[in-house]
Formats: structure tokens, C-alpha cells, sequence
């Protein structure tokens, strides 16, 4: 009785001391700095606009032209547009040289967001080519390997934070496996970078959004006919069903939210919190669908995906 009586305050005690913790927030926005990558569209052009909102100075890494035209239009003075080209080690060490010019004497980066990806060839396995894991795993891992390696000095300087974008399918794999293996990497090299730089009072925080309506999956379709046209007749005949079950799938979902906000939110919350969470899951389908999955025993996990497909096609 007495242990029970003890878990029944102690729990709820426990939880809404960590609440009020994670609520607490930094100031002194207008004196901060922060770099984020991919910032022509989606995430990174949004959250680049609502920190510059807030008063932060923002470093804003766009791969092509127009795009950092058009943010530049739609955000203050303070906001600097940076080439940057994250599959090039040499674009990366650029857009660091760049940065340090602008950035006043003794000053560091606060946040480095590492927000660039793909979402690349969903085919099967079977299906894609080197080239096809090659390009997704440089931009999803590599790439964000590299920024954190070049700046991680500068957020070192202001004893900030790092945040990697993941996915829902970095704990979970459903489907596209070049996607799946850059998420999980990512994951995985984040969670060892929290424990090596923790002692040096720089913080690091995961963001696991589902399904949202960005551009990064506009050619999704097309990528998976083009592999479905390369492959020979006999692999075409192997894998005619799944393909069916996932063309219908992609045909029929929607993204679980139609703003981008929330995914904003979990940034901004993991930049501007005094104590940021090590992981932030967003989205209904990450929330209650993939990321309870990744905790069922596979063959239970296996089974509902069957079951799923089955029931869409």
C-alpha cells in the first residue's frame, strides 16, 4: 500500500516538474545565431522565416537561387541567405567561411539545423540502383555528417544545440529502403553525437515528423514507374502486387496535416527551450500509427503492414 501510495504521487510530481522544466525558455533571441540547411522549400524555408520572426539572426542554406531570392523577400535584414550544396564537402566548408565572415567577433552559432533531405526511391530493393542509395544516403547522412563536423566548433563557442530532421521511418521501416537506412544512420548518429558532446553543454534534439505536405515528395511516383520500367519482366511479375498495394496506398493518403506548423513548433521548441527534448515525434500517423508499430514484436508489426496494404488495395 505504501509503495502504491508512493508511485501515485511521485509519478504525477515527476511529470509536471519536467513539464514546467521543458517549458522554460532562453532569451536574448536578437543576440543569437542560427544556421539551418534546406531552406528553399518546406521546413527549412518556413522555419527559417519564423525564427528570423522571432529576432533570431538566421544563416538560411539554400541550394539553388530562386529559392534564396524568394526567402530573402519574405523576411527581414536580419536573415542571410548562404549557398549551400550539403553533397559537396567543399559547398560545406564555403558556406562555413561565409558564416564566420558575417558572424561579430567572439560570437558562435546557437542552433545548427540540419533540416536538407530526400525522399528518393521508394521502390523495392530489388528495384533500385547504387545510385539511387547513393544519392539518398549523401544527402540524408552524409550530408548532415559533414555540416555537424564543420560547425560543430561554432556551436561549441555559444554552448547551443543541434537538431536533425529524421523521420517516423527512422524507427520504424514501412517502406523505401534508401529512405529507411539515410533515417536510421541519422538516427543513430545523433543519438551517439548526444552522448559525446553532452560534457561540452551543447544539446541535441531529434525531430520525427509523418507524413506533411512539403515538396519532398512530389517525384515519389515517378521515381517508382521509371524503376518499375528498368527492371526485367520476371522482377516486374514478382513484385506486380506490392507495387499495386503501393501505388493505391500513395494515391490514397493525405498528408495527417495540412500546415506545416507543427513540425515548426517542435524546431522552434527544440531551439528556444532551456531544456529541449531529446526527441520530438509529430504528426497523428508517427504519433499513433508508425512509432507504437516500431515497439510491437516484428512479426506483429509485420502482420499489421499486410493487413494495412491489404485493406487499401
Amino acid at each position: 500500500m505504501m509503495f502504491l501510495t508512493v508511485i501515485v504521487l511521485v509519478v504525477p510530481a515527476c511529470y509536471f516538474v519536467c513539464r514546467f522544466l521543458h517549458s522554460l525558455k532562453i532569451d536574448g533571441y536578437t543576440e543569437k545565431y542560427i544556421f539551418i540547411t534546406g531552406c528553399d522549400t518546406g521546413f527549412g524555408r518556413e522555419l527559417a522565416i519564423h525564427l528570423d520572426s522571432l529576432g533570431f539572426n538566421v544563416f538560411a542554406g539554400c541550394l539553388t537561387k530562386d529559392g534564396a531570392q524568394s526567402l530573402s523577400a519574405a523576411a527581414s535584414s536580419r536573415l542571410t541567405t548562404v549557398p549551400l550544396d550539403i553533397t559537396k564537402p567543399e559547398s560545406v566548408q564555403e558556406a562555413l567561411r561565409l558564416t564566420q565572415q558575417r558572424l561579430p567577433k567572439e560570437k558562435g552559432i546557437w542552433a545548427l539545423v540540419n533540416n536538407a533531405g530526400v525522399l528518393g526511391n521508394l521502390s523495392p530493393l530489388e528495384l533500385c540502383t547504387r545510385d539511387d542509395f547513393t544519392k539518398v544516403l549523401t544527402i540524408n547522412l552524409l550530408g548532415p555528417t559533414e555540416t555537424i563536423r564543420a560547425f560543430l566548433p561554432l556551436v561549441r563557442k555559444s554552448k547551443g544545440r543541434i537538431v536533425n530532421i529524421t523521420s517516423a521511418f527512422g524507427r520504424f521501416a514501412g517502406f523505401g529502403a534508401p529512405y529507411c537506412a539515410s533515417k536510421f544512420g541519422l538516427e543513430g548518429l545523433t543519438d551517439v553525437l548526444r552522448r559525446e558532446v553532452y560534457h561540452q553543454g551543447i544539446k541535441v534534439s531529434i525531430i520525427e515528423p509523418g507524413g506533411f505536405p512539403t515538396s519532398i515528395g512530389k517525384t515519389m511516383n515517378d521515381e517508382i514507374i521509371d524503376a518499375r520500367d528498368r527492371a526485367s519482366p520476371e522482377v516486374k511479375k514478382q513484385y506486380e502486387l506490392y507495387l499495386k498495394q503501393f501505388t493505391s496506398l500513395t494515391a490514397t493518403a493525405t498528408p495527417t496535416s495540412s500546415s506545416l506548423r507543427p513540425v515548426i513548433d517542435a524546431y522552434t521548441h527544440a531551439i528556444v527551450s532551456r531544456y529541449p527534448h531529446t526527441r520530438y515525434v509529430v504528426g497523428t500517423d508517427a504519433r499513433f500509427v508508425f512509432i507504437p508499430l516500431s515497439y510491437l514484436p516484428d512479426w506483429m508489426s509485420d502482420l499489421v503492414l499486410r493487413l494495412m496494404a491489404k485493406f487499401i488495395s
